[in-house]
């Protein structure tokens, strides 16, 4: 799976490379060179185009191919029942474009009243090309926080009716293993995602008609950063209260033989579970680079927008 990844990425940013190209020799035939010099300075640098592009287009195209294996770990997992049969259904929509509508719409719809209430910064065909980037972005952000909000509600599902959701008989720990990592690894790369984009609008030199739009600019791409840190958790936490759930239930049902040393067992087995039971997988070596590039990307908007921490930490770093 992470080769698949990492072949998206790589794809999608040679796409990113290729188009930047396209777009300044088409401004260099038209007007000069330092006009599309000035355009590539812009999108790669100031924007950070290429970034956004490649982590952000190259998760969004992951994710309409992968994204539905959750789905298929899921019926090897567990028994077909109706309530599996919703949880699929949403994960399978998760991954659908013309689903995804009723978030991308209105948020790319956002992206572009917001460019049209700023100065960007160029001119002529370039600030058609910037204006575009900036809806584009938006919309991929929007797209993958529409992922994100389905496949916790999926999981939701799961935990309302874990009564109704049953394990195979046969179990394959591999599956479990698989949506594990789908979730760390996809979480990761839309934190960086969010990162470049958030980095971009910023230090794009936009400027606004009113301090409003600069505060709708910022305020979306920020907000994206718990959804995604709820989604690199939420799903495992379920599937780890579900699992001990149904043990529990197996070993109050053995319990209930008259053989006392399986009695004994069997409580002694109980308690140790639910001590474990209480440790939330909040952090382990699959999810922990996903929350240290939460935990800078916090730093860094702390360190632009507060004035005290930023003299703070000029002080203790100056030379």
């Amino acid at each position: 799976m992470i080769f698949t990844l990492f072949k998206s990425l790589v794809y999608q940013l040679s796409v990113a490379v290729i188009i930047a190209i396209v777009a300044a020799t088409t401004q260099l035939l038209l007007y000069n060179k330092d006009y599309a010099l000035r355009f590539l300075e812009i999108a790669i640098i100031d924007m950070n185009g290429l970034g956004v592009w490649c982590f952000g287009v190259g998760l969004m195209f992951f994710v309409g191919k992968v994204g539905n294996m959750i789905a298929q770990e899921l019926n090897e997992t567990f028994q077909s029942s109706p309530s599996l049969f919703e949880i699929v259904a949403k994960i399978e929509k998760s991954t659908r474009h013309k689903d995804a509508l009723i978030l991308t719409a209105p948020i790319a719809t956002l992206g572009g009243v917001i460019v049209l209430n700023c100065n960007v910064p160029h001119f002529g065909i370039s600030s058609v090309f910037i204006s575009i980037g900036v809806v584009f972005i938006y919309y991929t952000a929007s797209y993958l926080l529409y992922h994100f909000f389905m496949i916790i509600s999926a999981f939701h599902t799961m935990y309302k009716n874990i009564d109704g959701v049953h394990l195979e008989s046969q179990l394959n720990s591999l599956h479990l293993e698989n949506i594990s990592s789908y979730l760390a690894q996809t979480s990761s790369v839309g934190l960086l995602a969010i990162y470049f984009g958030f980095r971009g609008t910023v230090t794009a030199g936009f400027i606004f008609s009113h301090p409003i739009w600069k505060f709708f600019l910022v305020t979306p791409l920020i907000l994206f950063l718990p959804g995604t840190l709820f989604y690199n958790f939420y799903p495992r936490h379920v599937l780890k209260k579900l699992l001990r759930y149904k043990i529990f239930n197996k070993l109050m049902a053995i319990a209930a033989n008259d053989d006392v040393d399986v009695k004994n067992a069997i409580v002694e087995i109980k308690g140790v579970s639910l001590m474990d039971a209480q440790v939330a997988p909040f952090v382990d070596y699959k999810n922990l680079p996903s929350y240290l590039i939460g935990v800078l990307f916090l730093m860094n908007i702390v360190y632009d927008y507060d004035p005290v921490i930023r003299s703070f930490f000029q002080f203790i770093f100056r030379p």
